[in-house]
C-alpha cells in the first residue's frame, strides 16, 4: 500500500517538474545539435524553438537514407518535446516518430507524418515494416486532410490523434492502389475515415475513428469504437467489443521543467476506446536514473547484466548490439525498452533475454535476431516448469520482431518460448525471412511446433499454411526474384502434398532434402511443367492430380479476391500465363473482355481511394475513366463494377442513398 501511494506522489511530482532526480534534457539550440543528448548521436530531439526549415531537413535526409535500407545497421529516433511544430515529412525503415508528451495532443505536427512505398515498383508496401510512429497529433495539410501510412509487419501505430482522414496503402504513378499487407494500429484515435483499399490485413486494438472503409483479406477489431459491421468471411471483420486485459505499451516523456522519464501506463481490463480519452492516461512514472542507457558503442552483455542485477531498468538507444550472453531478466517490474528500433543479435547459441518466473516485465520495440550459432530459443520468458500466479500483475511484450535470416544470416529452433503464466503479446512478429541475408531453404532453418505437438495433423496444417503463401505471393505485383522463387517452392511443395497425401512430414523432408536446394541454385523463372516435372522425378510416379486445374484454381483465386472478377468472367484468362515468375510482376494476364474488366476496376478502386472512399454518383465516374484512357462504357457496365467490388468487399455501397437516387452509389 505504501509503495503504490509513493509511486502515485512520484508521477504527479514528475508531471508538474518537482522531480529533482531526473536527468536534465538538452537545452534549447538549432536542430543541427538535437541529437547532442543522453540518447547518442542517432536520437534527436527536436524543440519549438528551433526553426522549422532546420528540422524538415533533418528528418528528410534521415528518410532519404532509410527509405530503401531495409536490412541497413543504421537506426534513428526522431523525438519532439510538446508544442506545434509546422514541418511534412515520411518515416522510413528503423526511424522511430514520437511525441515526449505524456498524452498525444501535446505534440502536434501541422503539416504531415507519413509513410510512402515508392522505393518498390508499383508503390508495393508489402515490405515496408520496421518503424514505429507513436504519441503525438497530426493535422495533415495535403489534399482532403490525409495521412498515408503504408506498410506492413513491424510498423506499430500507437497512440495517435490523426485529425483528418488515414489511408493505409500508397498509389503508383497511374494512380493504382499498391499492395500493403498487414499493421497494428493502438489507443489512437482518427476523426476521418479510415480507408485501407488494397491493405490486406490489419489489427486495430483500443482505438476509434468516423468510419472504416472496407476490408480485403482480414480486418480484426479488438476494443474499437466505431468497429464496422459484419462478421468473417463476408465481410473480412472479426470484432471483440472490448479488450478483456491491456497495459499500455511504456513511453518516453519530458516533464516541463526539461527533464525525462519513462511512463508506465496501468493495468486496465474490460476496456473500449482509448486510455487517454477523459485525462491524461492512467500509470505511473519512472526516474530515467532508474535506467541503463545502452549505447551500441559501449554496451555489452555483462555490462548490461550487470545493470539488471542491481535493479536497473534498461534503454536501449538506436543500434545494433552484439550478445556474446543471455541478457537476464531476474527482478519483477523490469522495463527493457527500445528507441529507434534496436536489434540485439545473439552470437552465443543461448536465448538473447530470458525472464524469471516473476511479475510484471515489459519488454517492448526490439527485434531479436537469430545469430549464426543455433539458439534453442531467442527469447525465453519463463524457465521450464514455472508455476507461479502473474495474474494481478502480468508480463507484456510489445512491439518485437524475432528475425531468423534476413538482415543476417541466422537459425534458431522457437522464436519465443513461454513457460511463465499470464504473459500478454501485443503487436508480434516472428518471421522466418523469406528475402534477404542467409534466407534460403537450407541456410535459415527454424522449426514448426506443429512437428512435436500436433502429429500429422500438425504436417497437414503446415502444407495449408504454405499453399495459402503461395497465394500472398501469386497476389503480388513486383517484389524480388528471392520472394519469387520461394512462390515456386510453395507450388512445388503443394504439387509434392497431393502426391502423398498419407504422410505429408515424409513430403516435407524430402522436399527440403532434394527439391528445395535444386529450386534454389537456378535463378531463371520456374514454370508449373519444370515443378511438375522434377516432382516426377523425385517421386517416380505420375501425379494423380490435375497440374493445370490447380494452376486454373489458383489464378481464378487472384482474380476473384482483387479484382471482383467471377469465374464466368475469367474464362478468358491466358492460363499458360498463369506461371510462377523469377521476375516482376506474377499476375496472371487478361485477354478481351476480362482485361477491360479488370482495367476498369482497378481504375475505379483508384479513383475511390483518391477521393477518401466516396464513390463519385455514375456520369462523373464515367468521365474520369475516360479521362484515365477507359474506352467509353455506359452507367449500367460502372454499376455493375461497383456492385462486383461492393460483393468483394472492396467497397461499400450505401443502398439507402441509391434508393434516393439511383446514379448516386456512394459509401455506408
Amino acid at each position: 500500500m505504501i509503495q503504490n501511494i509513493l509511486s502515485t506522489v512520484f508521477a504527479l511530482a514528475t508531471a508538474i517538474g518537482l522531480s529533482a532526480a531526473l536527468p536534465p534534457a538538452a537545452l534549447a539550440g538549432p536542430a543541427s545539435t538535437a541529437n547532442a543528448t543522453i540518447f547518442g548521436p542517432n536520437v534527436y530531439v527536436f524543440d519549438t524553438s528551433m526553426p522549422a526549415a532546420d528540422i524538415q531537413d533533418t528528418a528528410t535526409r534521415i528518410f532519404s537514407k532509410m527509405e530503401s535500407n531495409e536490412f541497413g545497421r543504421e537506426r534513428y529516433a526522431l523525438l519532439f518535446k510538446p508544442g506545434a511544430y509546422k514541418v511534412t515529412f515520411n518515416v522510413g525503415f528503423y526511424t522511430h516518430m514520437a511525441g515526449l508528451g505524456q498524452n498525444p495532443d501535446d505534440v502536434n505536427i501541422n503539416g504531415g507524418v507519413n509513410v510512402n512505398a515508392q522505393w518498390m515498383p508499383n508503390a508495393n508496401a508489402t515490405c515496408n515494416f520496421w518503424r514505429t510512429l507513436e504519441n503525438f497529433a497530426v493535422t495533415p495539410s495535403s489534399t482532403k486532410g490525409v495521412t498515408r501510412i503504408a506498410v506492413s509487419q513491424a510498423a506499430p501505430l500507437r497512440r495517435l490523434h490523426v485529425k483528418g482522414a488515414l489511408h493505409l496503402f500508397d498509389f503508383d504513378a497511374k494512380w493504382n492502389a499498391g499492395w500493403a499487407s498487414g499493421g497494428f494500429l493502438a489507443d489512437s484515435v482518427v476523426d476521418g475515415e479510415v480507408v485501407p483499399a488494397s491493405q490486406q490485413q490489419w489489427l486495430s486494438r483500443n482505438s476509434q475513428w468516423s468510419r472504416w472503409s472496407n476490408g480485403v483479406w482480414n480486418m480484426v477489431f479488438v476494443g474499437d469504437v466505431n468497429a464496422p459491421q459484419g462478421a468473417f468471411p463476408n465481410p473480412p471483420y472479426t470484432v471483440v467489443n472490448r479488450t478483456p486485459l491491456i497495459r499500455e505499451k511504456p513511453y518516453l516523456c519530458v516533464n516541463r521543467s526539461g527533464r525525462y522519464f519513462v511512463f508506465v501506463p496501468a493495468l486496465q481490463t474490460n476496456t473500449r476506446g482509448v486510455s487517454w480519452a477523459n485525462g491524461p492516461t492512467p500509470g505511473t512514472a519512472v526516474s530515467l536514473d532508474q535506467f541503463y542507457i545502452a549505447q551500441p558503442s559501449t554496451a555489452s552483455a555483462a555490462r548490461i547484466n550487470a545493470s539488471l542485477a542491481a535493479g536497473k531498468h534498461v534503454l536501449f538507444t538506436p543500434g545494433c548490439y552484439t550478445l556474446d550472453d543471455t541478457l537476464k531478466v531476474t527482478k519483477a517490474d523490469t522495463i527493457i525498452l527500445g528507441l529507434g528500433v534496436p536489434a540485439l543479435v545473439q552470437t552465443s547459441g543461448l536465448p538473447a533475454i530470458s525472464v524469471a518466473d516473476v511479475d510484471g516485465v515489459k519488454i517492448a520495440g526490439l527485434i531479436l535476431d537469430a545469430g549464426a550459432v543455433n539458439s534453442a530459443s531467442i527469447l525465453e520468458v519463463g524457465p521450464a516448469g514455472s508455476t507461479a500466479d502473474h495474474a494481478a500483475n502480468p508480463t507484456f511484450l510489445y512491439d518485437l520482431t524475432v528475425r531468423t535470416g534476413g538482415a543476417t544470416p541466422g537459425k534458431n529452433d522457437v522464436g519465443i518460448r513461454i513457460n511463465s503464466n499470464h504473459v500478454v503479446a501485443d503487436q508480434i512478429w516472428i518471421w522466418r525471412a523469406d528475402h534477404g541475408a542467409g534466407a534460403a531453404w537450407t541456410t535459415n532453418p527454424t522449426k514448426n511446433p506443429a512437428k512435436s505437438k500436433a502429429g500429422t495433423k500438425g504436417w497437414v496444417k503446415r502444407w495449408q499454411n504454405e499453399l495459402a503463401r503461395f497465394y500472398t505471393l501469386l497476389r503480388l505485383r513486383g517484389g524480388c526474384n528471392q520472394g519469387q522463387r520461394n512462390a515456386a517452392v510453395l507450388v512445388l511443395a503443394t504439387l509434392a502434398q497431393k502426391l502423398n497425401r498419407d504422410n505429408p512430414q515424409a513430403v516435407y523432408e524430402e522436399c527440403t532434402r532434394n527439391l528445395f536446394p535444386l529450386l534454389e541454385q537456378g535463378r531463371e523463372p520456374y514454370t508449373i511443367d519444370q515443378v511438375v516435372a522434377t516432382v516426377r522425378s523425385v517421386f517416380a510416379k505420375k501425379p494423380p492430380v490435375d497440374e493445370a486445374g490447380i494452376v486454373r484454381h489458383v489464378s481464378q483465386v487472384w482474380i476473384s479476391n482483387t479484382l471482383a472478377i467471377t469465374p464466368d468472367e475469367s474464362k478468358q484468362v491466358n492460363w499458360p500465363c498463369a506461371t510462377v515468375y523469377g521476375g516482376p510482376s506474377p499476375k496472371p494476364e487478361l485477354s478481351g473482355a476480362a482485361a477491360r474488366i479488370r482495367d476498369r476496376r482497378e481504375k475505379i478502386m483508384a479513383i475511390v481511394a483518391a477521393n477518401s472512399g466516396d464513390v463519385p454518383t455514375i456520369r462523373p465516374l464515367c468521365a474520369r475513366l475516360q479521362e484515365l484512357g477507359t474506352p467509353a462504357c455506359s452507367y449500367a457496365t460502372v454499376r455493375e463494377d461497383l456492385e462486383a467490388l461492393a460483393k468483394a468487399g472492396l467497397i461499400r455501397l450505401n443502398r439507402k442513398r441509391a434508393e434516393t437516387n439511383p446514379t448516386l452509389p456512394g459509401l455506408e
